[in-house]
């Protein structure tokens, strides 16, 4: 009789287990699919996606895009640049936001394909280590094409030839004070809010349009044009 009732309990506790582990399965998909979705709205290169679908494992997080045929006659660079500014997006919005979601931490593949051209970006954290050390690679039809490497090196020749005048750099910088201020340093971040408030305020304070200040932040940031 002991062992039955013994018996019982594990089941039930290994019943509750399982229920609370697809629980959170099903929690850290949603998260996924919302973080998606907020970056597609936000981002200044949605016009390059057709749809977007998000999957979850255990082990990474996966994206894929249907791009329009514009994304397909950029040049490499600007091509993993869209890409890496997708992935960047998702990390922080899961980590910052009211998903404030685990997975963020995760590694995450970025799959999208234009008629018979597969592009393919793998963002892979390193063991025990934060995301923000997280290295990118980018095939275009299966060869390797671009690494964050490159893109790091590019940034810093453009800003070493100082083409990027003082007013922007200004710009950029108020932004990013502004922004910090409004977050709390990015932990209480909600874009539908906090996006328009940044642009209203950089567009009356320094008098550009928020097209002419998201392109400010591509530049500096991924070194791509929009």
């Amino acid at each position: 009789m002991k062992i039955q009732i013994i018996s019982l309990i594990i089941g039930m506790f290994s019943f509750g287990i399982l229920c609370f582990h697809f629980s959170m399965e099903r929690q850290n998909a949603e998260s996924l699919t919302k973080a998606t979705n907020v970056v597609i709205e936000y981002s200044p290169s949605k016009r390059l996606f057709h749809s977007v679908e998000s999957q979850y494992d255990l082990n990474k997080m996966v994206v894929k895009i249907q791009l329009t045929d514009e994304y397909n006659q950029m040049d490499v660079a600007a091509q993993f640049a869209v890409l890496e500014y997708f992935n960047r997006q998702i990390r922080y919005i899961l980590r910052n936001t009211t998903f404030n979601n685990s997975i963020y931490d995760l590694n995450l593949e970025i799959i999208g394909q234009v008629d018979s051209n597969i592009y393919h970006l793998t963002n892979v954290v390193p063991e025990n280590q934060s995301f923000l050390q997280a290295y990118s690679r980018f095939f275009k039809n299966g060869e390797m094409v671009y690494t964050t490497s490159q893109l790091q090196n590019a940034i810093s020749l453009y800003r070493d030839e100082d083409s990027f005048n003082q007013k922007h750099k200004e710009i950029l910088q108020y932004s990013y004070r502004f922004f910090n201020m409004i977050t709390k340093n990015g932990r209480y971040y909600e874009p539908e809010r906090d996006n328009e408030v940044i642009s209203d305020m950089i567009a009356r304070k320094f008098d550009i349009t928020s097209e002419e200040y998201s392109q400010l932040y591509l530049d500096y940031y991924f070194h791509f044009a929009k």
